[in-house]
């Protein structure tokens, strides 16, 4: 009897991604999931607005709709998001969300500032993507980095160590 090979985090994330779809998006083929946890309820609308004329999924945290997806912040509930959306305001436990290879999209000035840094792909290092002004336009520009990023497989596998290396 042959043993099947443990599966890889990067097709767990997969998996846990298609099924987070299969639930909020269906029919619709979902490569990238963004997690968005902005206080501000106006801000949190044109932001999920902006990502919707790219066509970029996103599930919103804190509200009434996710607090049933999330109720007990395991691992395994973050498995199926690519990147959390935060203005460090919000309940979103971000260091669990980075455990499980999410890469966060934060404000420059923050609580943990002394540990993320603003990844630079030209030398593959670092681990977020920081905003400098609390503004719906300025998130969005480290939204679209984040997917520029992602775009070629070997890269983004480097991200996403680099950030699971965090904590």
């Amino acid at each position: 009897m042959t043993e099947n090979p443990p599966i890889s985090f990067r097709k767990r994330k997969e998996n846990a991604r298609k099924s987070l779809a299969k639930k909020y998006f269906p029919g619709k083929d979902v490569s990238m999931l963004l997690l968005i946890d902005i206080s501000d309820a106006e801000m949190r609308a044109t932001l999920t607005q902006m990502c919707q004329g790219i066509e970029l999924p996103c599930l919103m945290y804190g509200d009434d709709v996710m607090s049933s997806v999330f109720p007990s912040f395991r691992e395994k509930d973050f498995l199926g998001i690519d990147a959390v959306v935060t203005d460090m305001n919000g309940t979103l436990p971000l260091i669990d969300a980075v455990r499980a290879g999410n890469v966060p999209i934060i404000p420059l000035q923050n609580t943990y500032s002394n540990t993320f840094t603003q990844y630079n792909p030209m030398r593959f290092e670092w681990n977020a993507f920081l905003y400098k002004v609390m503004n719906p336009y300025m998130i969005f520009e480290q939204i679209v980095r984040f997917l520029e990023n992602t775009r070629f497989p070997e890269d983004y596998k480097i991200l996403i160590e680099n950030v699971r290396k965090t904590f």
